[in-house]
């Protein structure tokens, strides 16, 4: 996935992976950022989503700082998506997202325990993909626990992608 112009991206999954988050501070005038990608095979599909997220620190002076720590997992073929755990100190109101990312359609998505979904899209165009995503705001500091999984309604077992990272914030 190639960097749209004005963003950065935040070191989640890591850089050859087909799966990126990407950040912007918002400007006051925002617009759907134009995503490209590069390889891939014939066929297959490709997706992005946005989200913002409010009061959180926009003065540092390499944006991807934000990350305070993360962890990516590549799952072999199965239903559900399997998240790796963060083993990190928590830190009072830090925003813990975690992603997926999955080689089959389906028809619905649980995020894992404890977190709001964001979106979970699929693509039937090609060869059937879906993303999946969801957040957490930590007003009490809590770990991410070990195997949480986005679980997955419809569709069949496939290789899927997925990472969890804790975004410094609380900077009301």
């Amino acid at each position: 996935v190639n960097t749209p112009t004005g963003y950065t991206r935040l070191p989640i999954f890591n850089e050859t992976d087909n799966c990126q988050v990407f950040a912007k501070v918002h400007d006051g005038s925002e617009s759907d950022p134009s995503v490209s990608f590069t390889g891939g095979g014939v066929g297959n599909d490709t997706q992005a989503q946005m989200a913002a997220f409010r009061n959180m620190p926009i003065t540092l002076t390499d944006l991807a700082d934000v990350v305070v720590g993360a962890q990516t997992q590549l799952n072999a073929s199965a239903q559900n998506i399997a998240v790796p755990h963060l083993p990190l100190t928590p830190i009072t109101g830090q925003v813990v997202l975690a992603f997926g990312a999955k080689q089959d359609d389906w028809t619905s998505v649980t995020s894992p325990t404890g977190f709001t979904e964001i979106g979970e899209p699929v693509s039937t165009v090609g060869n059937d993909q879906g993303i999946t995503w969801g957040y957490r705001i930590d007003t009490t500091p809590a770990i991410v626990g070990v195997n949480p999984a986005f679980t997955v309604t419809g569709g069949t077992s496939a290789v899927s992608r997925s990472a969890v990272a804790a975004i410094a914030g609380g900077f009301q």
